[in-house]
C-alpha cells in the first residue's frame, strides 16, 4: 500500500503542466506547444523555443530580456483595443447591412438563391 501511495505522489508531483514558447526573430511570441518543438524547423523559419513553467496564452506571452513573462497591458493598449472592438463591431454592422441590400437586390433582379436565404444574412 505504502508502495502505491508513494507511486501516486510521484505521478502527481511530475505532472506539472509546462510549455515551449514560440519566439521569432523580432522577439514576438508567435506559437505554443506541449512538446519539443522540432529544432530544424524552427531554425528554417528563423524561431526558437523557450521552455517555461508558465501557462500563457500566447496573446498574454511576451519574450524580454530572455525570459517569458506575462504581458503587461498599459492603459493606452488597453483603450486602443477598446476602440478596434468597438470600430470592429460597427464594421460588422455594414458588412451585416451591405449583404442584406445585395441579396435584396439581386432577388429583385430575379436571381433565384438556391442554399442562401435571408436568415443566412446576419443580424442587424
Amino acid at each position: 500500500m505504502r508502495v502505491l501511495i508513494l507511486l501516486g505522489a510521484i505521478l502527481f508531483c511530475t505532472n506539472v503542466q509546462a510549455s515551449y514558447y514560440i519566439v521569432d526573430n523580432e522577439n514576438r511570441v508567435v506559437g505554443k506547444a506541449d512538446y519539443i518543438p522540432d529544432a530544424t524547423d524552427l531554425e528554417s523559419r528563423k524561431e526558437v523555443a523557450i521552455y517555461s513553467d508558465l501557462q500563457l496564452d500566447i496573446s498574454n506571452a511576451e519574450y524580454r530580456a530572455g525570459k517569458l513573462v506575462e504581458k503587461v497591458i498599459g492603459e493606452d493598449e488597453k483603450e486602443d483595443n477598446r476602440k478596434r472592438e468597438s470600430r470592429d463591431k460597427e464594421m460588422k454592422k455594414i458588412e451585416n447591412r451591405a449583404l442584406k441590400m445585395a441579396y435584396e437586390a439581386l432577388k429583385a433582379e430575379g436571381v433565384n438563391f438556391k442554399e442562401i436565404d435571408e436568415t443566412d444574412l446576419g443580424g442587424q
